[in-house]
C-alpha cells in the first residue's frame, strides 16, 4: 500500500507537469488496474471463490460418473469377465474367451497340466498357508467356493465382505484387508493334465519338403548323419539311426529296435509322434542319442 501510493503520487505529479513520457503510460494503467481490484467488494471476491469450487465439484462428479460407467461396461461383459486375479500359470492355462459358473463363483475358465489328485492337493496347500487377514474370513471364502452359488452368496453377504469384481476372485473385510482366491480354487478346470508346450509343438502346420542333415552323437553306439525329410517323424529318425549302427554293437547294448534310443536336443526328449519340423530342426542340427534303461 505504501509503494502503491508513493507511486500514485509521482504518477500525478508527472501529470500535473505535463512531462509524463510515453514509456510511462503503462505504468498508469497498472496503477489503475491496482487501484480498481483493492477497491473491489469483499462480496464479489467471495462470489468468484463459490464459483471456482462449484466448477471443482462439477469435475470431480463427472469423474465419479465415469469410473462408474467403467464398472457398468465390465459387469455386462459375458465373454470374458474384465477381473483381475491371483495368476497361477504353472497351474491354471486360462481361457480368457470363455467363461465358468455362475453368481459370485462365475470366473474365466482354464485348463490344467495337474491331474485331479495333484490339484486337489494343491488347494489343500492354499488354504492351509493364508496367513495375512483373519482366519475366519479365509475360512468362510473357502466354504463359499465348495458350496452352490447361491448359498455363496448368502455367506458373503452374513459376514459383511464386499466383492468389489463380484467375484470370489476378490473380497475385502471390513478392516480393508484385501483376500484374493485363485480361479483353480472357485471352479474345476475344463480339463486335466493339459500339456500346453506339446499341444502348441502339435499344432505347428507343415512346411514345404525338403531333405535335411541330423547328426546324431551317442557314446554308446556311435556317431552317424542321417539325412531324411523334414517332414519325417522323430520316430523315423531313430529307425533310420538304428539301422546304420553296427548289428554287434547294438545286440551289445541290449538296442533291439528305435524304442530302446531316446533322442534329445536343445535342452529336451523329443517325442516319438511328432516331426523333425515340430521342434524347427535345421540342415546340420546336433541330436544327442541316449540308450534307454
Amino acid at each position: 500500500i505504501k509503494l502503491f501510493s508513493r507511486l500514485k503520487k509521482e504518477s500525478e505529479k508527472e501529470r500535473r507537469n505535463g512531462m509524463l513520457h510515453e514509456c510511462a503510460q503503462p505504468a498508469g494503467r497498472w496503477l489503475a488496474d491496482c487501484e480498481l481490484d483493492l477497491r473491489r467488494p469483499e462480496q464479489a471476491r467471495r462470489e468468484d471463490h463459490e464459483a471456482s469450487r462449484s466448477r471443482r465439484e462439477q469435475q470431480a462428479a463427472s469423474q465419479r460418473q465415469g469410473r462408474s460407467g467403467q464398472r457398468q461396461g465390465h459387469s455386462q461383459n459375458t465373454t470374458g469377465l474384465r477381473i483381475t486375479y491371483l495368476q497361477n500359470p504353472n497351474v491354471e492355462i486360462i481361457k480368457h474367451d470363455k467363461t465358468k459358473g455362475e453368481g459370485v463363483q462365475k470366473t474365466l475358465a482354464y485348463d490344467t497340466p495337474f491331474t485331479k489328485e495333484e490339484l486337489d492337493k494343491w488347494r489343500d496347500v492354499f488354504w492351509e498357508t493364508r496367513t495375512s487377514g483373519s482366519k475366519e474370513v479365509w475360512n468362510a471364502l473357502k466354504n463359499a467356493c465348495e458350496t452352490e452359488h447361491d448359498t455363496a452368496a448368502t455367506m458373503i453377504q452374513l459376514i459383511g465382505l464386499q466383492l468389489p469384481q463380484d467375484s470370489l476372485t476378490t473380497a475385502i473385510d471390513a478392516s480393508g484387508v484385501y483376500y484374493r482366491v485363485p480361479i483353480c480354487c472357485i471352479q474345476d478346470p475344463d480339463n486335466y493334465c493339459i500339456d500346453a508346450a506339446l499341444d502348441a509343438l502339435k499344432a505347428k502346420k507343415a512346411p514345404a519338403e525338403k531333405n535335411i542333415k541330423i547328426k546324431v552323437k551317442c557314446l554308446a553306439l556311435g556317431d552317424k548323419e542321417v539325412q531324411i525329410s523334414n517332414q519325417a517323424s522323430v520316430n523315423d529318425v531313430k529307425v533310420a539311426y538304428v539301422n546304420m549302427v553296427d548289428p554287434e554293437k547294438a545286440a551289445a547294448k541290449g538296442v533291439e529296435d528305435e524304442s530302446k534310443v531316446r533322442f534329445l536336443c536343445l535342452g529336451k526328449e523329443l517325442k516319438d509322434e511328432l516331426y523333425v519340423y515340430s521342434y524347427e530342426m535345421f540342415d546340420g542340427i546336433v541330436v544327442q542319442a541316449m540308450i534307454r534303461k
